[in-house]
């Protein structure tokens, strides 16, 4: 591996960043960062990307906030790997971070990935997934799809209130389709 880093670096791939006691290295362009990344296959892709949610949360654990982010694109990028529970809270917590500083688009994005791990599911965690995702809509101004989603959703809380024989309070109930 020494004799691999040594070439990268004699041939302007890597460059060494100094910082700290571990010897780290940095790709000179993105887009050398990104070729290698292409040319390995997607199980391996995959692995690593859960491998690097993994470093983050044990590197960051006292805190996470700032990385949320980031964690929520590896875990998605590791695909079935990752686990399913884990994905989404981050894929949401990231969709809150971004509405809260006025990043709609970005919100949508997350909350639309969410939503398509959820493909199919009729349980309330899907159904808050879309008011969420409504909400964020009207925020877009793109109310009438909001109001649209919101309307097809309070048959998924419906269902999924009388499958729990628990009563329970529901705001704004969505689905994450408008169609």
């Amino acid at each position: 591996m020494l004799e691999a880093i040594e070439e990268a670096q004699r041939a302007h791939l890597v460059t060494p960043v100094t910082a700290g006691r571990d010897p780290q290295f940095a790709f000179e362009h993105e887009l050398i960062r990104q070729t290698l990344a292409e040319g390995l296959s997607i199980p391996r892709r995959q692995r690593l990307h859960g491998r690097i949610a993994l470093a983050i949360e044990t590197l960051y654990a006292s805190n996470l906030t700032k990385h949320v982010s980031i964690l929520a694109h590896h875990l998605y990028q590791a695909g079935a790997a990752a686990d399913l529970d884990r994905t989404l809270h981050y894929l949401v917590e990231a969709s809150d971070q971004a509405r809260v500083a006025a990043g709609h688009e970005e919100a949508l994005g997350h909350l639309d990935r969410a939503c398509g791990m959820m493909e199919g599911d009729r349980s309330e965690r899907m159904a808050d997934l879309a008011d969420r995702r409504a909400s964020v809509l009207a925020s877009l101004g793109q109310t009438r799809e909001a109001a649209e989603i919101r309307k097809q959703a309070a048959a998924i809380w419906r269902n999924a209130l009388t499958m729990s024989d628990t009563p329970r309070a529901c705001s704004r109930p969505v689905t994450c389709s408008g169609g």
